[in-house]
């Protein structure tokens, strides 16, 4: 026996100030859940500003004391069916979205990484991933999960309960980590600069979205790259040992720099700003914590906290070249460079204490593999020119032009 909804003028209503202030304090909520369908920025923010219009045109028919969160829910899950159906678009999960929603996950007795959680969401079916994201990280009722979803409230307990046990079984398989260092089996410089740059070749604004996009043999899943800002030292060797290089395996670009120095530069080292390459600060610490929570980002930062945190995060080859200490101190690692200290003849006797900095720098004490620099982060060079650059600095051997080609 079906029974009728009440007439909208017999709903009991909130007055538009009320209505208002309670549908702007779903806005955070709206947006996470946007992003956890469409796994876009832009997308999500259109589908929650579609939503608001729809609500506010519809404030008739909510009924005061139910809950908003679930009411605006359903009417952010139609929409964007209808796109779906209209345009055939497949969402992917967001993990950053999911990161914001996922508050408790009463999984297992332990405590266990939320960024495990985040990575064996993804290896969920997209009906347990939902079920999951709003009951138990949106704090929904069964009841209210099943409104949203269009489904009985067994069902949704079902999903529910599939959901968790996968998401044990896949964090307690070690799945993660054999997924994830399938990901990136090998990068080039031109891989990098075609993902990053915001005029590839000076072609036209990036439209690429996936790894795949760039090039085929990469996995099909997002761009997202988290690295300094521009002020950084990190960000100008990025540029010169990835951007710049990746930029001139074009010849196109050689031709350029030849011609116009400032146009080439602009061309091969601005990166996008579309939310592929998203500035983690100047704090190296940061970066890598939010990699290791999002397992399909890449992330740019020196080598020591790579090292340090070998459990959490691994490097992504470069040119089939593993960034390895002995890689890196040999100069076999693509993206690693010597380190210089230039020092002006005049100034050794004028700079008090200039002497015995270069000759302190220059012991095996402090420059070697066990030294005191390398505790700091400072990879060592080779042996033999470690030997040589001590002779140097104690007989503070002046430069020619050979030594500079």
């Amino acid at each position: 026996m079906a029974v009728a909804d009440p007439p909208i003028s017999d709903v009991p209503r909130l007055d538009d100030r009320a209505f208002k202030a309670e549908l702007a304090a779903t806005i955070p909520h709206l947006r996470a859940y946007g992003r956890s369908l469409t796994g876009d920025i832009d997308r999500a923010d259109d589908l929650v500003q579609d939503t608001m219009l729809k609500a506010w045109g519809s404030r008739d028919r909510f009924a005061a004391g139910t809950s908003m969160k679930a009411w605006t829910f359903v009417i952010l899950r139609n929409a964007f069916l209808s796109q779906m159906r209209r345009q055939k678009f497949h969402g992917e999960y967001d993990e950053i979205a999911a990161e914001r929603l996922l508050v408790a996950a009463p999984l297992q007795e332990e405590a266990t990484h939320v960024a495990d959680i985040q990575r064996a969401m993804l290896e969920l079916s997209a009906d347990q991933r939902e079920a999951l994201i709003l009951v138990g990280a949106g704090g929904m009722s069964y009841e209210e999960a099943a409104g949203i979803c269009g489904v009985a409230v067994g069902t949704m307990k079902s999903r529910v309960s599939r959901a968790r046990t996968a998401l044990e079984a896949i964090i307690t398989s070690g799945k993660l980590a054999q997924s994830r260092a399938a990901n990136f089996p090998s990068l080039t410089e031109r891989d990098v600069y075609l993902a990053l740059a915001a005029n590839p070749f000076g072609k036209g604004p990036n439209r690429a979205r996936t790894w795949r996009q760039v090039n085929p043999a990469l996995p099909d899943i997002r761009i997202e790259v988290i690295g300094p800002p521009p002020t950084s030292g990190t960000r100008d060797s990025f540029n010169e040992l990835y951007m710049l290089k990746g930029c001139n395996t074009e010849p196109a670009m050689k031709d350029l720099k030849k011609s116009d120095e400032a146009a080439h530069k602009k061309i091969c080292e601005k990166v996008r700003e579309d939310g592929a390459y998203v500035e983690g600060g100047e704090n190296d610490n940061l970066i890598v914590q939010k990699v290791s929570a999002n397992p399909q980002a890449l992330g740019i930062f020196g080598y020591s906290f790579m090292e340090e945190n070998s459990d959490r995060v691994k490097d992504v080859p470069l040119g089939g070249v593993v960034a390895s200490y002995d890689n890196i101190a040999s100069g076999q690692f693509p993206a690693s460079r010597p380190l210089y200290l230039y020092v002006k003849a005049q100034h050794v006797p004028a700079v008090r204490g200039m002497r015995e900095f270069l000759a302190e720098y220059a012991r095996e004490s402090t420059w070697g593999r066990e030294g005191y620099l390398a505790r700091k982060g400072l990879v060592a060079a080779p042996e033999p020119i470690r030997r040589a650059g001590e002779a140097t600095a104690r007989a503070l051997t002046l430069m020619d032009e050979s030594g500079l080609k």
